[in-house]
C-alpha cells in the first residue's frame, strides 16, 4: 500500500495465476471469456479523478495514423487515407455515458486466477466509450489472424467468447459501434504499431490489415 501525492491511497494486490496469452485450446477460450467479463466489470467502476479522455480513435488521430502509414509505406498510402476518410465519414460520437476504460486490453494484461480473470497494467486507464476497449481487443485478434498467429476458426472462437463473457456482466455496445472502433483500432493501433515497432510480419500485410478494416465498415448489423 502506498500513499499517492494527492493524499489518496493506492492499494496493490498480488494475483496468483497464469497470463491468458499463455493459455491454449479450450482453456484459452475460457480465459478469453473471463477476460471479457473482467473488462465489463471494469467498465462499471467509477473512474479515478482527473482521468484523461480516450483520444486514440478520434478523427485527428485517425488522420495522423493515415499520414504516418503513407509516409512510411507509400504502397498503402492511398488505402490508409481512404480508410481514414471513411472512418471520419462514419464517425458518430456515442450518446451513452462514458466509462472507465482499461486502455490497453490484451491477453498479456489478463491473468486467469481460478474461475475469474484479473486485469493488470492499469497505466493507460482513461474515460471513453466502452466500444473503444472492446473494439481494440477484437482488432488484436484480427491482427493475430491476419499475420498468421491465429487460425480463422480460433480467432472467431475467441472473439465470440470475449463478447459472450462481456455480455454476462453488462450489455454489449451497439454492433455498429463495435465495428467502427475495431476498424479504427486496426488503423490507429495495429497498423501504426507495425510501423513504429518495425514488425516485419505485419508490415508485409499492411494491405490486408487495412482491407479488413474497410470491409468491417461495410458490414451490416445482420452480418
Amino acid at each position: 500500500m502506498k500513499r499517492a501525492g494527492s493524499g489518496q491511497m493506492l492499494v496493490l494486490e498480488a494475483v496468483d495465476g497464469r497470463r491468458i496469452v499463455d493459455l491454449v485450446d479450450g482453456e484459452a477460450v475460457t480465459g478469453t471469456a473471463l477476460l471479457g467479463t473482467a473488462l465489463a466489470a471494469f467498465h462499471t467502476l467509477a473512474p479515478p479523478p482527473e482521468v484523461p479522455r480516450f483520444t486514440r480513435h478520434e478523427p485527428p488521430r485517425l488522420a495522423d495514423a493515415a499520414r504516418l502509414l503513407a509516409r512510411a509505406c507509400p504502397s498503402v498510402g492511398r488505402q490508409a487515407e481512404a480508410l481514414a476518410a471513411e472512418l471520419l465519414r462514419r464517425f458518430e460520437p456515442s450518446a451513452d455515458p462514458h466509462v472507465c476504460l482499461h486502455g490497453d486490453v490484451h491477453a498479456k494484461n489478463g491473468i486467469l486466477a481460478g474461475n475469474r480473470a484479473a486485469l493488470v497494467d492499469l497505466d493507460k486507464v482513461c474515460l471513453g466509450e466502452p466500444a473503444a476497449d472492446v473494439g481494440s481487443y477484437l482488432s488484436l485478434l484480427r491482427y493475430e489472424h491476419l499475420i498468421g498467429g491465429l487460425g480463422a476458426a480460433t480467432e472467431r472462437a475467441r472473439a465470440t467468447a470475449f463478447l459472450t463473457g462481456y455480455a454476462r456482466r453488462r450489455p454489449l455496445p451497439a454492433p455498429c459501434a463495435l465495428r467502427w472502433h475495431t476498424a479504427a483500432a486496426l488503423l490507429a493501433e495495429q497498423a501504426t504499431r507495425a510501423v513504429r515497432q518495425i514488425r516485419p510480419a505485419a508490415l508485409a500485410r499492411l494491405d490486408l490489415l487495412l482491407g479488413d478494416a474497410s470491409r468491417l465498415l461495410l458490414e451490416s448489423d445482420d452480418a
